[in-house]
């Protein structure tokens, strides 16, 4: 725990800020974030479109 009297820079993870007065707890665990990831589904869905073939208008109509 640490007491901060002053406000002073403070970087983490590369993210600089001024932290105001207060108590900073250290931890080495640290807090448990849920984190979010594309969905299955999706995925497919955008292989399908990469053998190279595109649905514009002006390859439809041989580019005219």
């Amino acid at each position: 725990r640490l007491t901060i009297r002053n406000p002073i820079p403070v970087q983490v993870d590369g993210e600089p800020w001024i932290q105001p007065p207060g108590l900073i707890i250290i931890s080495a665990a640290g807090p448990k974030v849920r984190m979010l990831k594309k969905s299955k589904q999706k995925q497919k869905k955008s292989s399908a479109n990469r053998d190279g073939r595109s649905e514009s208008p002006s390859s439809r109509d041989g580019g005219h």
